[in-house]
């Protein structure tokens, strides 16, 4: 008897396309929900009988659909560097690239940073990086940089190269992981991913994702990736217990999610968001060869992506946000969020340019509230900038 509460995953990020690395697996912890199901075209024979019973059909290309949800939390820390999540291997799988940047706090802040442009540090004469998104609190200022050139020090003064704006670095910056959307093929990544399901194991190979995160307060933030494998035989084997990297989901609240209406900022003190959800938008298409072992050559990510989000910010005068008039116009809007306040277990949701789909109102336990599903959109002629996930 096979218990179905039982549950191991372990992935690797594949060198060759299809082939399990066999080594430098990563243990994920997943949550309620997880599954894999074999998926196989059935083929009926069109034959003609002395009988009306059916005959036997055949299988034909076959591979695995897998659901693989997991909280949304950092990598955490080992000794000062900065581990990478553990669903690292799945976002690189989901057509997403991955470098490094850092996060600045600084200090004596004068004019008003713009994201987009270069960082340039007065007291090395060096360049940081590209701004990629300003959050202001109160007297703080955080700049999130990425791409990085130099990482400045503590005291280093910097400059905005666009606005002009200035100030001084306040303590250590911290470094990150910034995952940002993938068009060219070439780059994506493919991973092997191993599903016991207590004493049987499930090998996909040639993995590939999409990702949809979810964020509800008076909970923790989730991920949810759906995939495609090409198919293994199970074998039973005995579970594994991989290792975990043990570190707490951050619970969704003082989040300092903010929303910029047509370059303004709107004061969120007058109203209450309850979710936000935001979608990579792959579309996974088989890729089927009759040479292939069991017809099927490969996963591909394919056509224009078709990311999406929502969010439900309580209604409020429109003075103070024109919901409407942005719908009417097509303009966007900057949304943002932080979640979590420990070093190595933060997640920034940057949306860059989201573009209402449309508007709806909602009750919300007698407050009127709106639903507003939006398309996250290129923000420059170059393209995927549309979102980052940021874990620092």
């Amino acid at each position: 008897m096979y218990d179905s509460s039982l549950m191991a995953l372990l992935t690797a990020q594949e060198v060759s396309y299809g082939t399990d690395p066999g080594a430098d697996y990563q243990g994920i912890l997943l949550t309620e929900g997880a599954d894999i199901q074999p998926v196989g075209a059935k083929i009926d024979r069109k034959v003609m009988t002395s009988h009306r019973s059916a005959l036997g059909s055949v299988i034909g290309a076959k591979g695995w659909n897998l659901t693989i949800p997991c909280e949304l939390k950092g990598g955490g820390l080992t000794g000062s560097a900065l581990n990478k999540p553990e669903f690292d291997h799945l976002l690189q799988a989901s057509a997403m690239g991955v470098t490094a940047g850092c996060v600045i706090t600084l200090s004596g802040v004068s004019g008003s940073w713009e994201a987009g442009e270069v960082v340039t540090n007065t007291t090395t004469s060096g360049t940081v990086g590209t701004l990629l998104n300003v959050v202001v609190s109160g007297s703080n200022t955080t700049l999130f940089i990425h791409p990085l050139d130099t990482k400045p020090s503590d005291t280093d003064s910097l400059a905005g190269a666009t606005s002009a704006a200035t100030g001084t670095v306040s303590g250590a910056p911290a470094d990150s992981w910034v995952y940002y959307p993938l068009s060219d093929h070439a780059a994506y990544k493919s991973a092997t991913a191993h599903f016991h399901w207590d004493g049987v194991r499930h090998i996909a190979t040639g993995l590939r994702a999409d990702w949809e995160v979810t964020a509800e307060v008076s909970g923790y933030a989730a991920i949810k990736f759906t995939g495609q494998g090409v198919y293994n035989d199970p074998t039973n084997i005995a579970l594994p217990s991989p290792a975990l990297n043990g570190v707490l989901p951050p619970v969704v609240q003082n989040a300092g999610l903010q929303i910029i209406n047509d370059g303004s900022t709107v004061d969120m003190s007058k109203t209450a968001v309850k979710s936000l959800q935001l979608k990579g938008g792959n579309q996974i298409k088989e890729r089927n060869d009759m040479n292939a072992i069991d017809g099927r050559r490969s996963i591909e990510i394919l056509g224009a992506r078709q990311a999406s989000g929502s969010i439900d910010p309580e209604v409020m005068a429109l003075a103070d946000f024109d919901i409407w008039t942005a719908w009417k116009d097509a303009t966007t809007q900057r949304l943002y969020a932080t979640l979590g306040a420990d070093a190595g277990n933060r997640v920034h949701l940057l949306v860059t340019n989201a573009q209402a789909d449309e508007v709806k109102y909602q009750d919300r336990d007698g407050t009127l509230a709106y639903n507003l599903p939006f398309t996250p959109r290129a923000l420059t002629s170059a393209g995927n900038d549309e979102y980052f996930l940021v874990f620092y």
